[in-house]
């Protein structure tokens, strides 16, 4: 029990709870409100934003406030006697405490801190008790700490969220160390270690460690104990893997509970009722969201109602976090909390039986999204396979692991359009290797198997790996036999539209034709509008490549009307794709194809992802073209940080790259960036409207005429040396600094001698090393640019100074004051 609420000097300042704080005191000040509930995880600082509460209340008013502790508490029937202590009333003999507790409260206002209620506040007499003391006590208010609301009459819940966290990407480290978690991070550290300081070395790792232990000050106190002797970079690592055994440190004040992230977990978990801590220790082997039918098949073996009575009991306990914006109900695990239920879990003997239940689950409702895919609740399943990305993967790993052919079949079959739209990966071409190879031992010849084949065809073609291409032609083939076998219309329009798509690749021309001939004839057959769309988009954007564009016009304007009528925003934007560079040749259609920046939209809701790669790039060639250097340069770093190390969509980037360094000055770049994707030019060509590709070729001849030929080759040689991976990081670095550098907002200096200049941020730095005497490249050595992009700002500078040269420019700003 604590008496008073004077704050004590060792409680660290209050961090990224300023709203929350302003909330609490507004409730307690509402005559309508006699109970403030501050509910949220163990660790979350419930307890020191009550403290600081009380801090308030008490310098505003000398004790109005103050705190019991009630982490030691035993019993529910203790609650009156922990009060009266604090408050320090005595009874006489044969007088209920209550009387003497309501003589001393009498008419003035109190706020009473109840700390730690969770062990006493669910019981009836206790709820009893507070009743009747708020009933004689009119003034009286109580804010009480706990993980989950007591559920009385006039009582308002503030639940206490983690603090936020930086988003993922590059940071300023100034405005990095004003992140509340951050900033707490920082301070723990340099309690421990008083030479640690976040700077340009360490702040991407600080970040990436704050998000990894989800904002909870607590995990964050006890990461930052460690700063003495572990950097974040390897905490990183540790916490990911190990973040019960990490998160602990040995310390000699505080609850115990407080001690480790285990601890603090366990003290939550022991108010739980069996059959949730049952449902808790189950829901854990799910990796992403969930829902109650999800909860259900998992606990399918429990009294019906408990799944969902559980499910909100650990909601309000903090357990399960719901996820807004869904349009049903969805709950997440956290990753502290799913390695605590997992271990108990698999300390129960249920962890092999429950993992496998879920992943047959997902196997089913795999084959099910790999149908819905293709009707009018696409967007609905294409969601699905978003969330479940990571589930549906590790199910597919575990079934290969048990040799379930039929449930890996099924899981891959649904996650070739995820990767489809969102990009495939060497892990995740080994998976489908593995899944393709266990069908063959067991001689399994389904539907599913030719799906499965046709995707793999068609994604390992897409992967740009030459050496792969006559296994990836392979599977196409098979598939198509498959399909035909199989008899079934779907499965067979999939395999004839894998041949359509990856004709760029293949140049097989003939076989392309015949595959569209025989799709849109099916498709119409069947009266299947969404693939009749899209056969009558791909068929025209084949007419295009073979140079019949009336065809395609005919095609594509079909397609696309059908697509409207039917809603189908992904083949809109397919259509878009096709028309958009058919305008130039026919000007009609202008006013028929949406925007390039509408398409843009369109693919961030259906999460085409890999077109939206190459609309990037795109839309920053046109930008550059307009002279926008800013927004072309900020559209290709997007572009590139969506298209990982995938040879194809990474290179429409830094083709942009390329002209982008161009309009810069920056030619050197520009040549070396040219050499990076040399090899993949060829097949990024037969992809390109014509009219981007001569863009592109006339670029590259200013450069080489700057240049010069041997110049200009020595560059692309170089680039040409660099790996794919560290190619595209650094067309990806050099486009996100010149973002950083052309959106610098301008900087205004006096001149009283010639009105006022507007400089941006970088040029008033290079004007500053001018006046220093540095060269050109000393200056990029400063500022981290190469000496022709020196050359171009200081052009730059020139120009808006109204000077000739170096001297004239050192001579105008330290005449007019711009410099000392």
């Amino acid at each position: 029990m604590t008496g008073g609420a004077r704050r004590d000097r060792n409680v660290a300042p209050l961090r990224g709870r300023e709203r929350e704080l302003a909330r609490v005191l507004a409730l307690l000040s509402d005559p309508d409100v006699q109970i403030v509930s501050l509910t949220g995880r163990s660790g979350v600082g419930k307890t020191r934003l009550a403290l600081e509460v009380a801090s308030v209340l008490d310098a505003r008013l000398p004790g109005s406030a103050f705190v019991v502790d009630f982490s030691g508490v035993p019993s529910a029937g203790l609650v009156l006697s922990e009060i009266a202590a604090a408050l320090d009333v005595s009874v006489m003999p044969g007088t209920r405490l209550i009387d003497g507790i309501s003589r001393h409260l009498g008419t003035s206002a109190f706020v009473a801190i109840l700390d730690s209620f969770e062990h006493v506040g669910p019981a009836v007499a206790t709820r009893n008790e507070l009743h009747e003391l708020l009933d004689r006590c009119a003034s009286l208010r109580f804010l009480v700490t706990s993980p989950a609301p007591l559920r009385m009459r006039a009582e308002r819940v503030v639940r206490l969220n983690p603090l936020p966290v930086p988003a993922p990407g590059p940071h300023d480290v100034s405005a990095l160390a004003q992140q509340p978690s951050v900033a707490l991070y920082c301070e723990h550290a340099r309690a421990v270690n008083d030479a640690f300081s976040l700077d340009a070395d360490n702040a991407a790792h600080v970040a990436a460690l704050t998000r990894e232990l989800e904002g909870l000050p607590l995990a964050i106190e006890l990461a930052a104990a460690r700063a003495a002797s572990i950097p974040a970079a390897d905490l990183l690592s540790l916490v990911e893997n190990r973040p019960l055994d990490v998160l602990r440190v040995a310390r000699r004040d505080g609850p115990t509970r407080h001690h480790d992230l285990r601890s603090a977990i366990t003290w939550t978990y022991q108010l739980l009722a069996p059959d949730e801590q049952q449902v808790l220790n189950r829901l854990s082997v799910v990796v992403g969201s969930f829902d109650v039918e999800d909860a259900e098949v998992l606990c399918a073996d429990l009294p019906g109602g408990i799944v969902l009575d559980a499910v909100s009991s650990l909601v309000d306990m903090h357990f399960l976090d719901p996820i807004a914006g869904t349009r049903a109900s969805r709950f997440a695990l956290v990753h502290s909390i799913r390695a605590f239920a997992r271990e108990l879990l698999a300390e129960s003997g249920e962890g092999g039986a429950t993992a496998e239940r879920w992943q047959r689950w997902l196997a089913r409702r795999a084959r099910q999204a790999a149908r819905g895919i293709d009707t009018s609740a696409e967007q609905t399943w294409r969601t699905w396979l978003d969330e479940k990305h990571g589930d549906l993967l590790a199910a597919a790993s575990a079934s290969l692991e048990r040799g379930d052919a039929a449930d890996a079949l099924d899981l891959v079959s649904a996650l070739g359009p995820h990767w489809d739209s969102r990009g495939y990966r060497a892990a995740h071409a080994r998976v489908v290797d593995a899944v393709i190879a266990l069908a063959a031992e067991h001689d399994l010849q389904t539907d599913t198997l030719a799906e499965v084949l046709s995707w793999a065809g068609l994604l390992g073609l897409r992967s740009q790996r030459d050496e792969g291409q006559a296994v990836h032609l392979e599977r196409l083939v098979r598939g198509e036999e498959l399909a035909r076998a199989a008899g079934t219309e779907r499965t067979l329009l999939r395999a004839l539209a894998c041949w359509m798509l990856v004709t760029p690749t293949t140049g097989d021309v003939e076989r392309a034709t015949a595959a569209a001939s025989e799709g849109l004839a099916l498709a119409m057959q069947q009266a299947a509008s969404r693939w009749t769309a899209r056969f009558e988009v791909w068929a025209g954007m084949h007419a295009h490549q073979t140079g019949d564009d009336e065809r395609a016009v005919a095609l594509g304007r079909s397609g696309l009307a059908r697509a409207r009528r039917g809603r189908d925003r992904r083949t809109i934007v397919l259509a878009a794709m096709l028309l958009m560079p058919l305008a130039a040749k026919y000007p009609e259609l202008i006013d028929e194809v949406p925007p390039l920046t509408e398409v843009l939209k369109m693919t961030r809701t259906t999460g085409q992802t890999i077109i939206r790669t190459v609309l990037l790039p795109m839309l920053a060639v046109d930008a550059t073209k307009q002279g926008d250097i800013a927004r072309a340069a900020a559209w290709c770093t997007e572009g590139l940080e969506l298209s990982g190390e995938a040879s194809l969509a990474a290179g429409y980037g830094l083709m942009a790259a390329v002209e982008i360094a161009a309009a810069r000055g920056d030619n050197e770049y520009a040549a070396r960036f040219h050499g990076m994707l040399r090899r993949s030019l060829r097949r990024l060509s037969a992809n390109m409207p014509p009219e981007y590709l001569e863009t592109h070729e006339a670029v590259l001849r200013r450069v080489g005429d700057s240049l010069g030929f041997d110049a200009m080759e020595a560059s692309a040689a170089r680039g040409a040396q660099v790996a794919w991976r560290d190619a595209v990081d650094e067309a990806r670095g050099y486009t996100r600094a010149v973002a950083a550098s052309e959106m610098s907002p301008p900087v205004v200096r006096p001149a009283p001698n010639a009105g006022h200049v507007a400089l941006t941020a970088r040029q008033f730095d290079v004007v500053r090393l001018l006046a220093q005497g540095l060269t050109n490249k000393e200056i990029g050595e400063r500022l981290a640019l190469t000496p022709k992009t020196v050359m171009h700002h200081t052009g730059d500078v020139y120009r808006r100074l109204g000077v000739r040269g170096r001297s004239e420019a050192v001579a105008f700003v330290i005449r007019t004051g711009m410099l000392d």
